[in-house]
């Protein structure tokens, strides 16, 4: 965890806002207390309470931030010690990605490396109080959607390490089984997509030997063949505009005519994925 704090405190500004430092103090405030303060702004005179309602509606939940990743990574760590999950629970894509970058994460996705690992540890967590519902179960790709007793407001999905094999070639969708982390990673979109933080090591594993080098060298590349990678699934040529555009990174030649070549591949795509992810290009 130290690890992944300095990575953040590396990243930022020297200088911090009145008003972020305060947000971060009542981000602390308990539950019980934030109810409290939302019920007395509420009992407010309505002209006074309207310059309020934005803020009451922030305080009632905590959104995703990076000190909160690390706190959900270390409290993980901590209940998988001495289990059978030690060892093989990892936090993987954005998160990852965007502590390197010095961004605020936004979302946690977990990977177990263990045949059905997803769908067996979200029933752990449940089984032993640590959830806050039953996990949300999608049995096809061995994944499963939960919130975490300790931190009510964040979904949390967890997966398992897959292997994928495209078959049909008029579909996105390819058969899937478990598969190690290496398999996992080598079928990510992109490198800067393809890094795992080790929750009981506490490491960041960097399995292409790209990762890391492409994020400080602001290189767009995919973990195998380009045209392989757009090819099986032509959706990622959108994400690697999206990704591209975002951090404000060229995209590199043989990147781009790999997507050149593979666009007639999109006809494949469903039009509303394409809305999705031509709202996110454009947002």
């Amino acid at each position: 965890d130290s690890n992944l704090a300095q990575y953040y405190a590396d990243t930022q500004p020297s200088n911090t806002s009145l008003i972020p430092g305060t947000y971060k103090m009542i981000a602390n405030i308990s539950h019980q207390h934030r109810r409290q303060w939302v019920r007395r702004i509420s009992a407010i005179p309505f002209d006074v309470s309207t310059i309020f309602s934005n803020f009451a509606d922030e305080i009632q939940d905590e959104p995703m931030t990076t000190q909160l990743y690390i706190r959900i990574c270390k409290y993980l760590r901590d209940k998988i010690a001495g289990t059978q999950w030690e060892g093989h629970v990892f936090t993987v894509g954005g998160c990852c990605r965007d502590i390197v970058l010095g961004y605020e994460i936004k979302d946690v996705d977990l990977a177990v490396d263990l045949p059905n690992g997803g769908v067996e540890f979200a029933e752990w967590l449940y089984k032993n109080k640590l959830s806050t519902m039953h996990p949300v179960i999608f049995q096809r790709y061995g994944t499963a959607m939960l919130r975490l007793r300790a931190f009510p407001h964040d979904d949390i999905e967890i997966v398992q390490t897959r292997a994928e094999k495209y078959t049909d070639r008029n579909s996105r969708n390819p058969e899937t089984a478990h598969g190690s982390i290496v398999d996992d990673c080598m079928r990510r979109d992109l490198t800067i997509n393809a890094l795992y933080y080790d929750l009981t090591a506490g490491k960041l594993l960097d399995i292409t030997g790209r990762s890391m080098d492409d994020i400080r060298n602001k290189v767009i590349a995919t973990p195998l063949d380009p045209d392989s990678t757009y090819d099986d699934d032509p959706i990622r040529i959108l994400r690697t505009v999206r990704f591209a555009s975002r951090l404000g990174w060229d995209l590199p030649v043989p990147i781009f005519e790999a997507m050149r070549r593979n666009s007639d591949r999109l006809s494949i795509i469903k039009p509303e994925r394409l809305r999705g992810e031509f709202e996110k290009i454009l947002l």
